[in-house]
């Protein structure tokens, strides 16, 4: 009977063990922190983290003020802002006339 108990005790530790060090995992995870600790291990390349931090301060901003005060901040690359939303094939042409009142 005590054994039982001192076995369940140990199971229970080593769930509570890797529960807390998946949830360490986690958190250096979203800190970012992961990618340090893979640079000190020698798991990575540091030019890798340069050329992406290349990346993020090349972004493009666009800001646009309309005629009621309301400030439009736009910070898609020039690609993403000129890209299609329609394919050629697609729509179709409606032919429009004025009248006149």
């Amino acid at each position: 009977m005590i054994l039982r108990i001192f076995l369940f005790v140990f199971l229970l530790i080593i769930v509570l063990f890797v529960l807390s060090a998946i949830t360490i995992r986690r958190l250096l995870h979203q800190l970012g922190l992961d990618k340090i600790l893979d640079l000190l291990k020698g798991k990575t390349d540091p030019r890798q983290y340069q050329q992406g931090a290349s990346k993020q301060t090349a972004q493009h901003r666009r800001q646009t003020q309309t005629p009621s005060g309301d400030t439009i901040i736009d910070q898609r690359t020039p690609e993403e802002a000129n890209q299609k939303i329609f394919n050629k094939n697609e729509g179709e042409y409606v032919e429009f006339e004025e009248e006149n009142f």
